[in-house]
């Protein structure tokens, strides 16, 4: 008699560790979806479609460069009919949370987002510019997939007593000469 209730006693034990083991099991398994989907909210995985959408922004933002360039050897009719092909195909990529970022004429910042090709160096330039853009920066859902390759036009340094400086602004250049006449002024009187 004791063996048997002692035999139930360890089934019934067996069963409520079993039954525990199960929740347990249960509430990892939703902890872990729910983080997966959070992960899934915050991070869209980059799918081969994207690829292809990012491939084809590059493609329209190049075909748009072409197009410019031969505007003015382009009658009417071809000209509105390529635009209009070329706005249908942005505005599709833009309702698919694709954006394309020409960084062409703006200034340059050091902590850019962007790969450098090349420097240049030109007498036309006061500040770092961005001259050229050879491939676009595409972005989908604000997340960038394709940086933007350009060239830099930088102004030249100039050789003065063999150290080597950057030429000044022309307003902080004139401003910079302003205030020494006034600082040989002083010191005069």
């Amino acid at each position: 008699m004791n063996v048997d209730i002692y035999f139930i006693a360890i089934v019934m034990l067996c069963l409520i560790i079993i039954s525990l083991i199960i929740i347990l099991a249960t509430r990892i398994a939703v902890t872990i979806d729910n983080f997966r989907k959070t992960i899934a909210q915050k991070y869209i995985p980059f799918d081969p479609s994207t690829d292809k959408l990012v491939s084809l922004a590059t493609d329209v933002w190049r075909l748009n460069k072409i197009v410019q360039k031969l505007e003015d050897s382009l009658d009417d009719n071809d000209k509105r009919r390529i635009k209009n092909s070329l706005n249908r195909i942005s505005t599709y990529l833009s309702s698919s949370n694709i954006d394309i970022e020409d960084f062409a004429g703006r200034k340059y910042n050091d902590g850019m987002n962007i790969e450098i090709l090349s420097t240049e160096y030109s007498d036309d330039v006061d500040y770092p510019m961005i001259s050229q853009v050879n491939r676009p920066q595409v972005s989908y859902t604000g997340i960038i997939h394709q940086k933007a390759q350009v060239i830099i036009s930088r102004p030249p340094l100039l050789q003065s007593s063999g150290k080597s400086k950057r030429r000044q602004h022309p307003k902080k250049a004139k401003k910079l000469k302003v205030n020494k006449e006034r600082s040989e002024e002083r010191y005069d009187k």
